[in-house]
């Protein structure tokens, strides 16, 4: 079957925060392009740094900035169904205490199958065609070429993901995989 499912962090518990590489100023950009980084580009001395979150475990998924950092159970669960993703060590840090086992991850591809006819989107300039806000996400499976895990090309703060990976990551905290087939931003207010 190819249903998709949009790939996001159920918000629990809350995390206010940000991830920094200490070679860079900002990172989120680099990891909503959906590009390869490889060894030359990959972030060095990342870490999360944490204003607010849990006293104890932290989920083993969940976002800040649009990066996604998984637990190592996460990254294993994933690595048999999806092959197009980079995993970057981060430790997360807040005042007293350092947890390690985390990773950034990078998800390669960026793939335009956007069904702009029966999606219904809020665009910052139609000139640039650019989405602002995503109120009925419509998409067509078939040209994501089966890849089961992915950026969606016209709104790239999405990783959109398949059944295949969904089954994978059942049962993990803080994962929340909704279908994509009408799938609102609103989820995020």
């Amino acid at each position: 079957m190819n249903d998709y499912f949009v790939l996001d962090w159920d918000a629990t518990p809350n995390i206010v925060g940000h991830v920094e590489d200490r070679n860079e100023r900002s990172l989120a950009n680099k990891f909503t392009r959906g590009r390869l980084l490889g060894t030359e580009l990959a972030p060095a001395g990342l870490a999360v740094r944490v204003e607010s979150g849990p006293d104890g475990a932290y989920p083993d998924y969940f976002t800040l900035q649009q990066i996604p950092i998984a637990s190592q159970r996460f990254v294993d669960a994933l690595r048999p169904v999806a092959n197009n993703f980079e995993a970057f060590p981060v430790d997360i840090v807040m005042p007293g205490r350092t947890i390690k086992g985390h990773q950034v991850l990078n998800i390669v591809g960026r793939v335009t199958c956007l069904d702009r006819e029966r999606t219904v989107s809020t665009l910052i300039d139609p000139k640039m065609n650019v989405i602002l806000r995503m109120k009925k996400l419509a998409i067509d499976a078939s040209k994501a070429s089966g890849l089961s895990l992915f950026r969606l090309h016209e709104f790239p703060v999405l990783v959109l993901a398949s059944e295949t990976v969904r089954d994978a990551l059942n049962g993990l905290r803080g994962v929340s995989l909704l279908p994509a087939q009408g799938w609102s931003d609103s989820v995020w207010f």
